[in-house]
């Protein structure tokens, strides 16, 4: 995305901070036209883009920027759900853009975005010809996208039969969090952090997600499952398949992906299936927040109280 500007010849620390900041604001981006699609409101998508944005994982990770750029994950979803409601082979190519941009990101967004993206077109609930039109286009989208990324993937396994490497489960089980890492919060957050770490877990597993997200996504749960209950179970379901994923070795399901799946075998860090869990809470806290929408005074004071419990600047 930014080599236009490194063969300008731009200084690789200008470059550097330039990723930085569009790493955060490509993904709130990102986060509030999937909340717009799942709503049919912008203003309620962009609070759960400014979730998504800013949640503290972001800044425990500042020194990884790879990680920073999760705005194809929101897109990868929102592609699913559009194929879903027309299943045509040009949303089917967007798919495999997505696909593709999440791959190329790192190995950890397309092992846990693939898993993701299957669960979603797996729960979309279309019925007969419309169902098997969208699978159909949905499976040979991603099947394409594999094929695209083979080039990538090929170095990594010649490096696995070469040197016998496979991922190391006493470093992966130092990195799956327990589900009592879900109530640390990052150091670098400046409401939670002094109340809520004590600075004796590894900052991989600092998932607290906040209070006001979660509350908001409880809130769309509650109000749009009539409305709108196929957006309401995908939402829970990346969250709970964030959660799971998160618990790594310590988990039936996270054992079974390092023990069976190459590629996740590789994964040194499984508590970053946390973003995943992120996306579903944004998803959610944007339905949460259209219930809000209408009551502007309170609307405001939402995205005020969400600024206070994010922040984390001056950044250390």
């Amino acid at each position: 995305v930014l080599s236009p500007l490194l063969a300008m010849k731009v200084p690789l620390l200008l470059l550097h901070n330039v990723a930085i900041l569009l790493g955060f604001a490509s993904a709130g981006y990102a986060a509030a036209l999937l909340g717009r699609h799942v709503t049919g409101s912008m203003t309620a998508g962009i609070a759960g883009g400014f979730y998504f944005a800013f949640v503290p994982w972001r800044f425990t990770h500042l020194t990884h920027l790879q990680h920073l750029w999760t705005l194809w994950l929101p897109l990868l979803i929102l592609a699913v759900l559009r194929l879903r409601e027309r299943p045509s082979w040009g949303r089917a190519s967007v798919l495999t853009l997505c696909f593709v941009m999440n791959g190329l990101t790192n190995l950890h967004w397309l092992a846990f975005g693939s898993v993701a993206a299957a669960m979603c077109v797996a729960i979309a609930g279309l019925t007969g010809a419309e169902r098997r039109r969208f699978w159909g286009r949905a499976l040979a989208a991603m099947a394409v996208g594999t094929l695209l990324l083979l080039p990538l993937l090929e170095p990594y396994r010649r490096a696995h039969d070469l040197y016998g490497m496979r991922g190391d489960a006493g470093e992966t089980l130092q990195y799956s969090a327990r589900p009592s890492d879900w109530v640390i919060a990052s150091l670098h957050n400046r409401v939670y952090g002094p109340l809520l770490n004590d600075g004796t877990v590894d900052p991989e597993r600092w998932a607290f997600p906040g209070l006001l997200g979660p509350l908001l996504a409880l809130i769309g749960a509650a109000t749009a499952v009539r409305r709108s209950p196929r957006n309401v179970a995908i939402g829970l379901a990346l969250l709970l398949l964030g959660f799971a994923g998160s618990l790594g070795l310590h988990s039936p399901f996270g054992r079974f992906l390092f023990e069976s799946i190459p590629l996740f075998s590789g994964i040194r860090a499984p508590a970053r299936w946390a973003m995943i869990a992120y996306l579903g809470i944004a998803m959610l806290a944007s339905l949460g927040a259209l219930a809000l929408e209408r009551r502007r005074g309170a609307y405001a004071v939402l995205l005020a109280l969400l600024f206070v419990e994010l922040r984390a600047a001056p950044i250390r």
